[in-house]
């Protein structure tokens, strides 16, 4: 018997952050995956629409890959220093920032869970 048999309760990610630590937002693991226009991000090991610059390698994500950082804003640009952003899904617009602010007094951390199939946020 696995333990998420008995236990079906996950912690989807130990600390994650609703804004990011600084203005580059290089350290961003948070579930942002809109611009600030509302665009969707593209997958970040997608070639489609936009080819990503093929600099953004694995070890440039937070996340560990690419493919772990799914659609969410990231910055594995080491020149950008404005933020987090994202490849769009539109064909006519290659890439735009995302709307995560820096982190504040007022903002505290969050904890992610997974029961079933079923998110929670938890302020901490």
């Amino acid at each position: 018997m696995h333990v998420e048999d008995r236990w079906p309760l996950h912690v989807y990610c130990f600390y994650c952050k609703g804004c990011r630590e600084d203005k580059a937002g290089r350290g961003y693991i948070g579930q942002v995956n809109t611009t600030v226009n509302g665009l969707q991000c593209q997958q970040w090991s997608s070639n489609t629409p936009q080819v990503p610059n093929p600099s953004y390698t694995d070890n440039r994500f937070p996340d560990g890959s690419r493919a772990a950082a799914e659609n969410y804003c990231r910055n594995p640009d080491a020149t950008w220093l404005k933020g987090v952003w994202c490849y769009t899904m539109d064909p006519d617009v290659r890439w735009e920032p995302c709307d995560v602010p820096e982190c504040g007094k007022s903002q505290s951390p969050s904890l992610l869970l997974r029961y079933f199939n079923l998110f929670y946020s938890v302020k901490l």
